[in-house]
């Protein structure tokens, strides 16, 4: 027993001797542990100061926008495509008189009526990627927050057009972080609710251009071509339609006019400078070659500017006011057509006739009267004629005179006299003064009708002794002459 034992037993250790030998694991050194370990806890740590710093921009931004309320697609589409338009007035041949009154020129254009050469040279200047965003430039936002946040000299606003148009439809103009987290996401809703064309047509539409010629403020590109250039937008030239994409940046440094139609110098230098860095920009994006940069520099703009126009208000007071207050009647009365004259003078009208006057100013409507310019000026030209009136007067003032004269078959007025001088008395004396008609009557309601129906002639006799008449009451009335005196036979 003890033998074979002996036997197995190194037979066993043979075998353990001759099995291969399994390799010791070496552990990860120390250093790289610690490496591995900080990686980790930057990573979990980085997650989470993200997830901080998220929530807390998230709740910033909430807190800035929390009382904006959240447009719905209609409210939006709406405003966006809204326009007031300019109306005018015109003489009986269809030339215009002028423009109704209204603090801006404002001609609503469709997208298709925009020239090309001028979609480039804005969007080259404003917002080269408009196409291609989704309502916020990520770069030009960045690069904007960069430089507020580093105090930098240049700062650029970063806002696309869609931002530009969402700031001016909807919001203020007031420079606040809670106006620009607003614009921002309102941007971004424009977005889904309208097409490119629609935005870029919207901002083309409401954007100021600075002073026209005629010194009214001008909105939107038609109004600013035929209020700088006196051209439609189909006509313009390359360098008309880069001075034009420059001036909204700041329309009111770079106008070449003033409030009264002006041409001012300084505003124009400002305007030259800035039309040359859109040519710059067109070149610079691809839009125009080095020639058509160089003959658009060399093109005299001063000369292609329009002259300076008086406003209609200030050539044609009384015209433009009469013209005003009877379409606005007119409105009323479309409205509601029982109304008489009388009910249009009682004051429960008043506020719907101011309703009816703003929605013409507004409303782009055309006013055409049956003035003839030729014979109304002509009026007006014995009306301002001093040596045909008595001399003024410090007691009684300013001797005035109202007429009107009439196409006898149509009724229609061809030209009047609403006084001689609107700025000394804006009342219309051919239309709103109420006067005794004196020995006028006489005429109209006895000598014609008398010589018409073969009464009397012009050589008849009449006797001119007291009358005594029924005075249509209680009493009697008893005609006299001017002079108190009754003179006998007369002819007629």
């Amino acid at each position: 027993m003890s033998n074979n034992g002996d036997k197995r037993a190194p037979d066993a250790q043979k075998a353990a001797a001759e099995a291969p030998k399994t390799k010791k694991k070496k552990g990860m050194p120390l250093i790289w542990k610690f490496f591995f370990g900080l990686i980790k806890w930057a990573i979990l740590l980085g997650i989470v100061g993200a997830a901080t710093v998220g929530a807390a921009v998230t709740g910033y931004v909430s807190a800035l926008v929390r009382d904006d309320v959240v447009r719905s697609r209609e409210t939006i589409v709406k405003a966006m495509q809204q326009n007031p338009e300019t109306g005018f007035v015109y003489f009986r041949d269809g030339t215009v008189i002028g423009q109704l009154r209204s603090e801006v020129d404002l001609r609503p254009v469709e997208y298709e009526e925009i020239p090309q050469i001028l979609i480039d040279a804005v969007l080259a200047t404003e917002d080269e990627d408009f196409f291609r965003h989704i309502g916020v430039d990520i770069k030009s936002l960045l690069r904007a927050v960069k430089q507020k946040v580093l105090n930098e000299d240049v700062q650029t606003g970063g806002s696309t057009i869609t931002q530009q148009v969402a700031r001016r439809v909807f919001l203020s103009l007031e420079r606040t972080d809670s106006r620009k987290f607003k614009e921002i996401l309102l941007a971004l809703r424009i977005e889904r609710f309208l097409k490119k064309e629609e935005i870029l047509a919207a901002y083309l539409n409401k954007i100021p251009f600075g002073n026209g010629s005629n010194g009214y403020n001008v909105y939107g590109v038609k109004a600013a071509a035929k209020g700088i250039f006196n051209k439609e937008l189909k006509d313009l030239n390359l360098a008309e339609a880069a001075y034009l994409a420059g001036l909204p940046q700041s329309p009111s440094t770079y106008s070449a006019y003033t409030g009264k139609g002006e041409f001012d110098p300084e505003g124009f230098r400002e305007a030259k400078k800035r039309q040359e860095l859109v040519l710059y920009h067109m070149k610079r994006t691809g839009k125009i070659d080095e020639k058509q940069y160089r003959e658009a520099l060399a093109y005299d703009i001063r000369s292609a500017l329009a002259p300076p126009q008086p406003k209609a208000y200030s050539t044609y007071p009384f015209l433009m006011l009469e013209a005003e207050r009877k379409a606005a009647e007119v409105l009323l009365r479309l409205k509601n057509p029982d109304l008489t004259d009388e009910d249009l003078r009682r004051p429960a009208y008043r506020q719907a006739l101011e309703d009816a006057r703003q929605e013409l100013l507004r409303g782009g409507y055309k006013v055409y009267t049956t003035i003839d310019k030729n014979v109304y000026e002509a009026m007006h030209r014995i009306a301002k004629n001093p040596e045909l009136f008595t001399p003024d007067d410090e007691k009684k003032g300013v001797e005035q005179v109202g007429a009107v004269l009439l196409d006898n078959k149509t009724g229609a007025i061809l030209g009047m006299i609403e006084g001689r001088d609107f700025f000394l008395e804006q009342l219309n004396h051919a239309t709103q003064m109420t006067r005794q008609p004196g020995s006028a009557m006489k005429t109209i309601a006895a000598y014609l009708p008398a010589l018409e129906s073969g009464a009397i002639q012009p050589a008849s006799v009449l006797d001119d002794v007291p009358l005594i008449l029924p005075d249509g009451a209680t009493g009697v009335h008893i005609p006299r002459n001017h002079d108190g005196k009754y003179h006998g036979l007369m002819t007629a």
